[in-house]
C-alpha cells in the first residue's frame, strides 16, 4: 500500500489577466480540495481518477493533480 495525495482545483481565470486563480484564491471560493488516500501498489491513476469523478460529480470537470506521499498519517483507504 502507499498513499496519494490527490488535489482538486476548478478552472476559473483571473477576469484582467485571464491566467489561472491561485490555489489560495480558489481556496476562498471552496473550488480547492486536497486529500491523501492509501492506494495498491498497483493502481491506476486513469481509473481511481474516474472512480472519484463517479463518486463526486459536483468534481466533474476539475483539474486533478496526484503526487506520492510517503509516511502519511490519517490517511483514507481507496475503495477497489
Amino acid at each position: 500500500m502507499k498513499h496519494i495525495r490527490l488535489i482538486a482545483r476548478q478552472r476559473h481565470l483571473e477576469p484582467k489577466t485571464g491566467k489561472r486563480y491561485s490555489d489560495a484564491k480558489l481556496m476562498t471560493v471552496n473550488a480547492y480540495y486536497e486529500y491523501v488516500f492509501e492506494v495498491p501498489d498497483d493502481f491506476n491513476q486513469t481509473m481511481f481518477l474516474l472512480q472519484f469523478e463517479t463518486d463526486h460529480p459536483e468534481m466533474k470537470g476539475w483539474m486533478f493533480e496526484i503526487t506520492d506521499e510517503a509516511n502519511v498519517k490519517g490517511a483514507k483507504k481507496c475503495q477497489r
